[in-house]
């Protein structure tokens, strides 16, 4: 079955395995705008070329309690995703890795992996202590050399971190990014075709793609290794179906979750530079739950999403369930789930 075959509007309930069948708690973190690239296809707010960085002593309290928090609605293990701008130029990005390094804990790094081969063998050694590494290695051709790149995913690669390459499909310079993914694909990497988003209004931009072009983000480069499938959706039939990456979600437009019980808020937060707020998720409506200066609270159970359009990938892994019946059918028998009633 084509990954574009799914009905969308027969699923009841999605997410992550990973979420939905652990006491995993997640945080994206970016952390800062700065970025040494300035691509020329980046939204105005997300770059900026000057470092905007917090203190090591204030993340490092941030994170305690991010931990305290979690821990009191029964989240013992984490996930933090690490991003910008460029996460890695943060002056003490490798304390902070060092900091909530252990075997309950899982990372992901979003870089344009432009630091050095010697940077990267540093990361490697601190990636040793974590349950599991993962980095989405964004390809940015109008700045890297795809060799050197490679080179550099070979390494993580070598060291068992888990790594994909992600590449915006520009709709003006499609057939170009194309071949870029190819090559990486050809050479065993795993690679996510993304789709552009217009941030500002949330929402794709498929309407400047080819159907064919469309086509092929949607199928494109099914994900290599053993662990094909981490995405999982349920219809109101109980029939399981299986997304490879989160950018191919948004891409099949899967991304419409308003009126659904999300966890967002309540097991997964985002904390979001240079303004510092603590959010629901990504471009969520609702209310802020903090400031990373002031401190903030966790929603005590999930709530219904008031969001038309979940504009990030990220925030898609997040279970998601169609209304409280759903919800809570799920959570008295969750691996044998069907949406009926029995």
């Amino acid at each position: 079955m084509k990954f574009s075959d799914i009905k969308f509007e027969n699923i009841v309930r999605v997410g992550n395995r990973g979420f939905l069948y652990n006491d995993l708690f997640n945080v994206n973190w970016l952390l800062g705008r700065y970025c040494n690239y300035n691509c020329s296809y980046c939204w105005p707010y997300a770059h900026t070329n000057k470092k905007d960085y917090r203190s090591l002593a204030l993340i490092k309290l941030t994170i305690n309690n991010i931990f305290k928090q979690a821990k009191e609605r029964g989240f013992n293990k984490f996930s933090f995703s690490f991003s910008g701008g460029e996460p890695t130029f943060h002056p003490n990005f490798l304390d902070i890795l060092e900091y909530i390094a252990n075997s309950n804990t899982q990372i992901n790094i979003t870089s344009n992996c432009s630091r050095s081969l010697s940077w990267f063998r540093k990361l490697t050694e601190v990636c040793k202590r974590f349950a599991y590494v993962s980095v989405t290695a964004s390809f940015h051709p109008e700045f890297a050399k795809r060799e050197e790149f490679l080179q550099k995913v070979k390494l993580l690669k070598f060291y068992g971190v888990i790594v994909q390459v992600n590449i915006v499909m520009l709709n003006n310079d499609f057939d170009k990014m194309w071949n870029h993914a190819e090559y990486f694909y050809n050479k065993g990497v795993t690679v996510q075709p993304k789709i552009q988003i217009d941030y500002i209004n949330n929402e794709t931009i498929e309407r400047k793609y080819t159907d064919k072009q469309l086509d092929k983000i949607k199928n494109g480069f099914p994900k290599l290794g053993k662990k094909h499938y981490t995405f999982e959706m349920v219809d109101n039939d109980g029939k399981r179906f299986y997304v490879d990456n989160l950018e191919r979600v948004l891409a099949l437009n899967f991304n419409r979750f308003e009126g659904w019980i999300c966890e967002a808020g309540y097991r997964s937060i985002i904390i979001s530079e240079p303004q510092g707020l603590i959010r629901r998720h990504y471009l969520c409506k609702d209310e802020p739950l903090g400031h990373i200066e002031t401190g903030f609270k966790l929603y005590d159970k999930p709530r219904k999403c008031i969001t038309k359009i979940c504009g990030s990938s990220a925030n898609c892994k997040i279970p998601k369930y169609k209304n409280k019946e759903i919800y809570d059918a799920f959570l008295s028998s969750p691996m044998d789930f069907s949406g009926n009633k029995k």
